[in-house]
């Protein structure tokens, strides 16, 4: 019955969904970017972007969304954009 009602219920099922989201990226919060070459090329232009205030193209046809996004908080490593990305997913 109590599971029944934990079940029917919104914000359990959100709060259980996110909870569930976040522990399965711990394990990627550590080891940097990755092999992923677009992982990197965000990487690197979301400095430059940061630190010149020019846009640039990580990848064609272009992300201006996810770049400029990455560009504010590229000083907090790689644990803080994937706490990021796993907010957005969220």
């Amino acid at each position: 019955m109590l599971l029944k009602k934990l079940l029917d219920d919104d914000l359990f099922l959100f709060f259980s969904t996110a909870l569930t989201v976040l522990i399965s990226r711990l394990s990627f919060l550590l080891p940097g970017y990755g092999f992923d070459p677009d992982a990197w090329g965000v990487a690197f232009v979301s400095r430059q972007i940061a630190n010149t205030g020019t846009y640039y193209v990580s990848r064609f046809p272009g992300y201006p969304v996810q770049e400029l996004l990455y560009s504010s908080i590229w000083q907090g490593g790689t644990s803080q954009n994937l706490l990021f990305s796993v907010w957005i997913k969220i």
